[in-house]
């Protein structure tokens, strides 16, 4: 295991050991519920980018997924999110056929000043 740095105390003000991420993560639900959504975000806009291609990668971004099945994007101008309303009807078609998109149920599309 690695020196620690110089001048780096490893101990907190009350002499406790820091704990773990892990550890923290466990006993805290709100940051293991972000956690889970921020990883589901970054697998949804991949599969979004694989599908749409470098246009939508660099205009348009996955904000959520919502609990009732909704797909909400960000489009990066009027332009961008109008190209994705057009396409709502098959991108939700599209969806039921990827099993981590498969509760996709409708596609809501918001502009954003920048959502890259």
């Amino acid at each position: 295991m690695a020196e620690p740095i110089a001048g780096w105390n490893t101990m907190t003000e009350s002499g406790k050991s820091p704990r773990k991420l892990t550890e923290v993560m466990a006993r805290d639900t709100t940051l293991s519920q972000l956690l889970r959504t921020a990883r589901e975000l970054k697998v949804l806009q991949a599969l979004m980018d694989a599908r749409m291609g470098a246009g939508f990668a660099a205009n348009c971004k996955v904000a959520a997924l919502r609990a009732d099945g909704t797909l909400v994007l960000v489009a990066r101008s009027p332009v961008w999110a109008s190209r994705l309303r057009y396409l709502g009807t098959d991108l939700v078609e599209w969806a039921k056929q990827v099993p981590e998109l498969a509760r996709v149920s409708s596609v809501h599309v918001q502009v954003g000043k920048d959502p890259v």
